[in-house]
């Protein structure tokens, strides 16, 4: 359905399930590293900065690209100023539930690092000991998983 690649060894590899992976593994990472920051280690709040930060300019480059290969664009429509798809007058909305999860677990992320990282600079410790967004992150794909529409073979 989406971006696929055909590799030399004959698999198929899916870019947004990679693209997913990857960006659940930085959240991950930048949970942990919130965890793990204090005051006598700061380079963990660093770390975990610019895991966060990864993970957001990863999700806007993946929905810049399926912005590009879908021909969508930009209209100021009411009621949701967004990105709609070319056809039909531009009446369906672009993106998927996923490419949303993708975007605002990557920026709760992004603000509970960067408050922890300037809290651990000033020589305190963070005041967000837990991180909920690798979790709300993993449920919203599981949950867009089950929600989304199968796709219908034409070969059978």
């Amino acid at each position: 359905m989406d971006h696929q690649f055909l590799p030399k060894g004959g698999t198929q590899l899916e870019c947004p399930s990679l693209v997913v992976i990857v960006n659940l593994l930085l959240e991950f990472a930048s949970a942990v590293g919130d965890q793990l920051s204090s005051t006598r280690k700061p380079y963990f709040a660093e770390i975990s900065l610019v895991m966060s930060v990864l993970s957001l300019i990863l999700s806007i480059l993946d929905f810049t690209y399926k912005i590009q290969a879908r021909k969508a664009r930009f209209r100021c429509k009411l009621p949701i100023p967004w990105f709609y798809y070319p056809s039909r007058g531009y009446d369906r909305i672009f993106g998927s539930s996923t490419d949303a999860i993708l975007f605002f677990c990557g920026v709760g992320q992004l603000i509970v690092s960067t408050i922890n990282c300037s809290f651990t600079e000033r020589g305190r410790d963070g005041p967000i000991k837990v991180s909920v967004w690798p979790l709300v992150f993993a449920i919203g794909m599981v949950v867009s998983k089950f929600m989304e529409k199968p796709t219908i073979s034409k070969e059978s």
